[in-house]
């Protein structure tokens, strides 16, 4: 029996060693539908979600239980299991003496035959446009490839201003000609859909922007069969502040017992401000990583318990919550520290948290979503770029800011980009405080290996 994960683990494929038995399929639930599948909670998982927010691959929450990396395939023969990696990342020197303009126009050309390719469809199809760069890439490119007015575009706004991009998307719909739709998201439709978007869920996970982009897929999904996204971009052209971020913390001055016992607490006696991106946000998570390893440092930044955080809080001892990070970032196949740390986002980031939004979101709603930024032959051109073009300077990549001049920049947003973080439900504390109680008996009894319940149910707020 052969199995095999597309690059980059776009689909989930989950599996399970038996001896004499192999379980496998693209939800932990069909693994569930077994007697012998295991039940036991991994508490080394558990570990990692609590600090990176995500159970990662190779790990799944149960015993026993494994993800198939990306790029990866596995062999099962007489009741004995192989597995070999068949693709990976590579950062190989540009054999061509090319200039940065020629670097930016050979990226544009790959760049715009990958969306071409995935604009073959028998069904309807349309795009996911946020307004920020790499969505608005993906959208200018199939404005290039299809009649005017033929291409449907689909947005998600939120109550909350410093979350919103609604008006950034619609200026770029309204430059580029689309058949623009909108939906927004509220603190009353992130409360409604909380049972819906748990119960399809088959591991723990806590990226609350899950819940827009389910009601985003949902709306899509009303019009088109098909959409385009823009997911791969900030992981292969450094786009996340955390990249600048790690070169100041490169240079920053306070000694590492100073940082963790004067400053943090000092920090942590600012006002929260439930603002997206927020000052005492973005100070707080950067002393938070500030004097860890390279290696550490952007987990730390983008996840929550700490392992200090998690002894206090759990009864058996700590495991190690950032081995694959550091596993990834040791085993680069390049001695440059950004695109080593490019290498770990791919390999745990993109492919667990990302990815795994996007595609649970979207088979939720029977949507297909593809990503142009994830095309094997752009990718490995990227791979041969100089890192030097990717993070030019502190402040923005210098890939990001080519491609959105020479694809939309009579439509460039007039504010920042925000992200896709979920806004907190401050207006209903009490009712949210309420469901999750609700959900907090079935949690504990499968915390202590319950093997009564998959973990859908054991998670879902609906039990």
């Amino acid at each position: 029996l052969l199995l095999a994960r597309d690059r980059f683990g776009k689909k989930p494929l989950y599996y399970a060693d038996l001896g004499d038995t192999l379980l496998f399929g693209s939800e932990l639930k069909a693994l569930l539908q077994h007697p012998r599948c295991p039940r036991e909670l991994d508490f080394a998982s558990l570990s990692r979600y609590l600090a990176l927010e995500y159970v990662p691959t190779p790990r799944a929450i149960f015993e026993g239980v494994s993800k198939l990396p990306g790029g990866h395939y596995l062999v099962w023969r007489e009741g004995r299991i192989s597995i070999e990696q068949y693709w990976d990342l590579s950062f190989e020197n540009d054999v061509e003496n090319r200039s940065d303009e020629e670097y930016v126009e050979e990226f544009r050309n790959l760049f715009r035959e990958s969306v071409r390719r995935r604009l073959v469809s028998d069904v309807p199809l349309g795009a996911f446009l946020s307004g920020g760069i790499d969505s608005s890439s993906v959208v200018a490119m199939m404005s290039e490839a299809l009649p005017a007015g033929a291409v449907k575009t689909f947005s998600i706004g939120f109550e909350e201003p410093s979350f919103d991009e609604s008006g950034h998307a619609r200026s770029v719909a309204e430059h580029f000609g689309t058949d623009h739709h909108e939906e927004v998201f509220s603190q009353e439709t992130m409360l409604a859909l909380l049972p819906t978007v748990t119960e399809f869920l088959d591991e723990p996970f806590a990226d609350a922007s899950i819940l827009p982009t389910y009601l985003l897929s949902r709306h899509t999904r009303g019009s088109v069969t098909v959409a385009l996204g823009g997911d791969g971009s900030d992981e292969l052209l450094a786009g996340y502040p955390t990249f600048p971020a790690d070169r100041f913390a490169r240079v920053y001055p306070v000694p590492r017992l100073l940082n963790e016992r004067v400053v943090i607490p000092l920090a942590d006696r600012l006002p929260v401000s439930t603002k997206n991106f927020s000052l005492d946000f973005k100070l707080k998570r950067f002393l938070r990583g500030a004097g860890s390893p390279a290696s550490e440092r952007h987990p730390t930044w983008l996840g929550s318990f700490t392992a200090g955080e998690q002894e206090a809080l759990l009864t058996r001892p700590v495991a190690d919550p950032l081995e694959e990070q550091r596993g990834a970032f040791e085993s680069a196949p390049t001695t440059n520290r950004l695109e080593r740390l490019l290498y770990v986002y791919a390999k745990t980031y993109l492919q667990d948290d990302i990815l795994t939004k996007v595609d649970r979101a979207s088979m939720a709603c029977s949507l297909e979503v593809r990503a142009p930024f994830l095309d094997v032959d752009l990718v490995e051109f990227l791979g041969r770029v100089p890192a030097r073009l990717k993070l030019r300077d502190p402040t923005r990549s210098a890939y990001s800011s080519a491609r959105w001049r020479t694809s939309c920049r009579r439509a460039s947003p007039t504010g920042p980009r925000r992200g896709s973080a979920s806004p907190s439900p401050t207006g209903s504390r009490a009712r949210f405080v309420r469901r999750c109680r609700t959900s907090s008996h079935p949690a504990e009894s499968g915390s202590r290996g319950s093997s009564s319940l998959p973990w859908s149910s054991v998670w879902s707020p609906s039990t």
